[in-house]
């Protein structure tokens, strides 16, 4: 049965704002930073375009829903028209107006979690939508996908699609931030690996342990096939969200940040003991090689790995990282001679995901049989004339630039649904927003 890397593959809206806008005095400040949407949606087709050339199947995922006003009911604002109620937004919670438009795509992996049906107690590839609870609207979010997941996996005797976790301490879900796998070849049976956190920062609650234990009991995993390290407190003390931030899994490859994990040796020693097969390669970066600091700073981990057919790895990492000597002469000492990994491409994202993420957070994996791949909906499969027909939507709907100042109008709104509505009939979709509904 032929087994291969399936990625859903986000892009951004035009009203798109991938950092926090800040506390402006007024409302018609324009944004610290202007951001550059029409520039950020082909920066996301080039990424599908370069998976694309290398036969890496993708499927066009749309985004969340911006500016996300559903919660705001809830927390004691009377429900109006969009405008009227970002005006009381801004006015009363000015820190909650900015959240409500941030739509980093780069967080797309921490939107679910996977497990393909080599791995699963009944066979079937589970999905687990991310509750996101440490954010009013990131949480929200959780809907959202659970809807598109249940779109593109109907087939209930080939896949199943979970309600995200309870929002509660130590459950919060990161998607696969926390949560990786390695297997001999892609149709092998799999070795998981999910990582929480420990230590005294305020911030360890996210990477909590008990979401962990359910999500490999969700996915029927037996104990020989996945393991719960802890994320190294150095590592969460510096505002790691997951361990996606300090490691890269593909295959039988294994990269990591010496600072990602509590204990790199004793961790080495039970993956080498419990992976299902003699050809686990691991490789550790030192803290005197790259600081931690600096890793996180160019998002060298946040690259994508991507594993073939055929057994080659090829991987697209930010232009941050060529920047940098040190985390650009490590990744290009894979590639050369013998190393693991075949390609290497750099990839400008700086629009697309600002200060945080890279190639790899871009989208979420999962591994499909063939059968699998064929009960998917055919229109969101990217291919040539699907790319050029999201050029043209670009060029149709997104601005060279956008400020604070456009984003609270009316018209600014309207038109942002039009061209998401749009998306979605361009895709197949059915209406997946709530605003729709």
């Amino acid at each position: 049965m032929s087994y291969q890397e399936v990625h859903l593959s986000a892009l951004p809206a035009p009203l798109h704002v991938p950092n926090a806008i800040g506390r402006p005095q007024y409302i018609n400040n324009r944004l610290n930073q202007p951001v550059h949407p029409k520039k950020a949606a082909l920066q996301a087709i080039e990424l599908m375009r370069i998976r694309h050339q290398h036969n890496i199947h993708q499927v066009v995922i749309p985004p969340p829903y911006r500016p996300s006003l559903a919660p705001l009911t809830r927390i004691g604002f009377e429900q109006d028209e969009p405008v009227k109620m970002l005006v009381d937004l801004y006015r009363h919670a000015p820190e909650l107006y900015s959240q409500c438009w941030l739509a980093n795509t780069g967080s797309t992996a921490y939107s679910m979690k996977t497990c393909p049906s080599t791995d699963s107690g009944d066979g079937r590839v589970h999905i687990l939508p991310a509750n996101r609870s440490e954010n009013l609207f990131s949480s929200e979010d959780a809907k959202f996908y659970q809807r598109l997941a249940k779109h593109l996996f109907s087939d209930e005797g080939l896949f199943a699609v979970h309600n995200p976790l309870p929002s509660a301490a130590g459950f919060c879900d990161h998607g696969s931030a926390q949560h990786f796998r390695l297997s001999p070849n892609l149709g092998a049976e799999g070795f998981h690996l999910f990582a929480f956190g420990i230590g005294n920062s305020e911030q360890y609650w996210r990477h909590g342990r008990h979401g962990l234990q359910a999500a490999s009991r969700i996915f029927n995993l037996s104990a020989h096939m996945h393991h719960i390290a802890g994320i190294h407190p150095e590592a969460i003390a510096a505002d790691v969200w997951g361990i996606d931030e300090l490691t890269l899994a593909s295959g039988n490859l294994l990269i990591f940040h010496q600072r990602g994990f509590i204990d790199c040796d004793l961790l080495t020693s039970e993956l080498l003991r419990d992976y299902p097969g003699k050809s686990l390669e691991l490789l550790c970066v030192s803290q005197n090689d790259i600081r931690l600091e600096q890793a996180l700073r160019c998002n060298m981990f946040t690259s994508a790995l991507h594993l073939s057919q055929s057994g080659h790895q090829h991987l697209i990492a930010r232009d941050t990282v060529e920047k940098d000597p040190d985390a650009s002469r490590f990744i290009e000492d894979l590639v050369q001679g013998n190393g693991p990994i075949h390609t290497l491409y750099y990839h400008a994202m700086d629009e697309l995901v600002g200060s945080f993420g890279g190639p790899g957070s871009c989208s979420v994996k999962l591994i499909l049989s063939e059968a699998e791949r064929k009960a998917l909906p055919k229109k969101p499969w990217v291919t040539e004339k699907l790319l050029t027909e999201l050029d043209n939507w670009v060029e149709r709907h997104f601005s060279d630039e956008i400020g604070i100042h456009d984003l609270g109008q009316a018209q600014a709104i309207a038109h942002n649904q039009k061209a998401l509505e749009e998306l979605l009939a361009l895709c197949g979709y059915d209406n997946l927003y709530e605003y729709q509904r």
